[in-house]
């Protein structure tokens, strides 16, 4: 099941359904896809059958990194699903085609981007790591992906 593909890409963006952050949003209204909220000059997009996840920033000085995660996911089921949106803010460093990441729960992320993909080592609860590959993205294909999940999940609701 791809629910375990979620809770990694919970972990990358500092999010957990035990935690919140006045910094955090969250919807489950069926609404217009939502854009990134910065400038980003970096953009990499997850997607699963029930889960879409963008990581974006831009270079505030040199190494140092400043944006926003954002993650919708889908919950319930139909009739009754919905698709959940929330984006916290996402912060770090780089040092070449080596990025870490600085999240809001003060966990660091470690990662690495080639060939138009970041792929990010998640610490899993067994002591090994599991990498997730997000593939290089601009807002608008965030926003088609976003799209996409949603309309799938209004499909299988009235299906």
């Amino acid at each position: 099941m791809l629910r375990c593909a979620r809770v990694v890409l919970v972990l990358v963006v500092g999010l957990s359904a035990a935690c919140s952050s006045d910094d955090s949003k969250s919807t489950t209204a069926p609404s217009a896809s939502r854009t990134p909220v910065i400038a980003a000059t970096s953009g990499y997009l997850f997607t699963a059958p029930d889960t879409v996840a963008y990581l974006q920033w831009q270079t505030t000085v040199p190494g140092a990194i400043s944006g926003t995660g954002l993650e919708s996911y889908v919950v319930g089921t139909a009739p009754n699903a919905s698709v959940v949106t929330k984006d916290y803010p996402l912060g770090g460093r780089t040092n070449g085609d080596a990025i870490v990441f600085e999240v809001e729960d003060q966990h660091l992320r470690a990662g690495r981007i080639a060939a138009g993909t970041l792929t990010v080592e998640f610490a899993q609860a067994d002591g090994g790591t599991r990498p997730v590959t997000f593939r290089s993205a601009s807002p608008a294909e965030y926003a088609d992906a976003l799209s996409r999940l949603r309309a799938s999940v209004e499909a299988s609701n009235h299906g």
